[in-house]
């Protein structure tokens, strides 16, 4: 005999539903493997660092706060998109929850950030391990996919940056090498073929990544961002906001927070404590990975 009283929440879906409500998205995301990154650490050993020139025939760049819209003055990044949903699971079915599930996260960002006047939003999680970084460049994809919207997905996870083993990038400009000094924010730029869509991506983990996030350069770095073209929106994936005070650092900078946690990975008091770090006005919504029985997105009233 069939009910019509509703599942109940775990205690852990009643905290994320009052940090975020109304814009509350649980979404089944599978948990990411390990990234093949050996040629990220090859690069490491070796501190190799690819030149700008070393993009084939790129245009020459007109400065990025030219706000021409004319995007293809960057060249082509080799992300392979297919290859990361294969790597994830995602078949058929699932890529259209998916699909779904994130245009309703991008419609709730995108009008709170055109709410405040602000571009870019940073992916967060109380923890390692939460999907922030799938979210991230589900989000970032989602966005792109409007005309008008143009997009940087931006990896400032300087500590673990994975983006660029997700995505299985290899031809780019590693970005720890801006924070250190070298050229400008918009020559590590890459654009995906065919899209709205920009990387800034990096494949060397660093130590220092609260002091080079703290130095003038993640300034610059997300003004030259915010001006590569008209309508730009930046989706910046951070490093878990517990255990590091990354997050903290460039906190000011950002215009809003999405939240991800997972259900059974996150414990009830972390998810209380990421979002008590969170200035209320720019946490924008929450994302609860593999929450039981749902297989898209869903808004709480």
């Amino acid at each position: 005999m069939s009910s019509d009283k509703p599942a109940s929440q775990s205690p852990l879906e009643e905290a994320m539903a009052k940090i975020a409500r109304p814009d509350f998205g649980a979404i089944n995301a599978p948990t990411p493997p390990a990234p093949d990154l050996s040629a990220a650490a090859e690069r490491r050993e070796t501190g190799k660092v690819i030149p700008a020139t070393g993009f084939g025939d790129a245009k020459p760049r007109r400065r990025a706060s030219d706000r021409s819209g004319d995007l293809s003055r960057f060249p082509h990044s080799d992300a392979d998109f297919a290859r990361f949903e294969e790597r994830f699971g995602m078949g058929p079915g699932q890529r259209t929850a998916f699909d779904s599930a994130f245009r309703i996260v991008r419609t709730n960002v995108l009008q709170r950030l055109k709410d405040s006047g602000g571009q870019i939003v940073g992916i967060t999680s109380p923890t390692a391990r939460n999907g922030k970084t799938v979210c991230s460049i589900h989000l970032a994809r989602a966005c792109a996919r409007r005309p008008e919207q143009t997009t940087v997905l931006a990896d400032l996870n300087l500590q673990r940056p994975l983006l660029a083993g997700y995505l299985d990038a290899r031809d780019f400009r590693s970005g720890i090498g801006f924070f250190r000094g070298e050229g400008r924010a918009e020559d590590y730029l890459t654009r995906v073929a065919g899209s709205n869509l920009l990387l800034f991506l990096s494949d060397r983990a660093t130590s220092q990544s609260a002091e080079l996030l703290a130095s003038k350069r993640l300034g610059h770095a997300l003004g030259a961002f915010r001006d590569v073209g008209p309508n730009t929106v930046v989706v910046v994936n951070l490093p878990p906001i517990l255990g590091s005070d990354d997050v903290l650092t460039i906190m000011p900078e950002l215009d809003g927070v999405v939240l991800v946690a997972e259900a059974g990975q996150s414990a009830f008091g972390e998810v209380e404590e990421a979002a008590r770090l969170i200035p209320k006005e720019k946490l924008l919504c929450a994302i609860l990975n593999k929450a039981k029985g749902v297989e898209s997105a869903e808004t709480a009233d």
